[in-house]
């Protein structure tokens, strides 16, 4: 169920396993939950006394969800399939904050779904940590030098042989991916910045673990013992919280906070970065559809 070097995927698991087994909510929601193959189909079948209900905007992601889905006790919906005003036990937001424009709102919208004594799973990448920062590197490198040695291969193809296009990159390369959406990460958070959003939102955290130390462009293609996966990941533990490439948050609704504090504002490395990853993106989605 769990892909290569995927120990922080199962770190994940146990740790929401443990949440769900202490708190035993009737109803979870996992908003952003792709086509379900990591984390809400592997809990829902954990838990078959619960009802899980996965939500995301992407189409293709939902509809393979919905074609992969077998449990009774599990529903794949689009946001606006979703009854207003419904509540939640349990709300799972799990590599989803990253991408949202109004991380402050998004979070003030989750605590508007809870249920009294309600809790919610939060887990974003570290803006500052080995793995947004080698992602960062590998746009840069893409955008400076890849992308202007690829145009100019396709020019001198398009000059021989008097075509226009090159085919499309095959995407039937055997990887298993999680959702179909291509979407950038355009908030990078250090731990002060989201433990302000977190309680600018009126919520506090009641536990909190890091996911794994390295990972991301190159790591993972040098940490591929099980041996090494394992060490990555427990070694995040033992670690200061700015070494971790990801890490993880149970919150809950602080009923001391007012709520309503400075909402986040990016800096200027924070705008570079959202510009060269939204640029990536264009460019990644441009050479697939030739």
């Amino acid at each position: 169920m769990f892909p290569e070097n995927s120990y922080g995927m199962v770190k994940r698991f146990l740790f929401l396993e443990e949440t769900i087994r202490d708190l035993a909510p009737k109803e979870i929601l996992d908003i952003g939950c792709g086509n379900g193959y990591f984390l809400t189909i592997p809990l829902a079948a954990r838990f078959q006394g619960i009802r899980f209900f996965g939500v995301d905007t992407d189409r293709e992601s939902i509809k393979q969800a919905r074609s992969a889905n077998t449990l009774t006790n599990l529903e794949f919906s689009f946001p606006e399939e979703i009854r207003d005003g419904r509540g939640f036990d349990l709300i799972i937001a799990s590599e989803v904050i990253e991408h949202i424009e109004d991380p402050g709102a998004f979070l003030e919208s989750l605590y508007g779904q809870l249920n009294p004594g309600g809790r919610i799973f939060l887990s974003t990448p570290n803006g500052y940590g080995p793995f947004e920062i080698s992602c960062f590197l590998e746009a840069m490198t893409y955008l400076i030098i890849m992308r202007p040695l690829k145009r100019g291969k396709q020019a001198l193809l398009s000059l021989a042989r008097r075509e226009a296009k090159e085919p499309g990159i095959s995407t039937g390369s055997g990887i298993v991916r999680d959702t179909f959406a291509l979407s950038p990460h355009v908030n990078f958070f250090s731990y002060k910045t989201i433990n302000q959003l977190i309680a600018n939102a009126g919520l506090r955290i009641v536990h909190f673990r890091p996911r794994t130390f390295l990972c991301g462009y190159l790591f993972d293609r040098m940490i591929r013992s099980d041996r090494w996966i394992s060490w990555n990941a427990r070694i995040a533990d033992r670690l200061p919280k700015c070494f971790a490439s990801d890490w993880m948050f149970m919150l809950e609704v602080n009923p001391q906070s007012e709520g309503g504090g400075c909402g986040y504002h990016r800096s200027s490395f924070g705008r570079l970065r959202r510009w060269v990853n939204l640029h990536r993106l264009l460019n990644e989605t441009a050479s697939r559809s030739r």
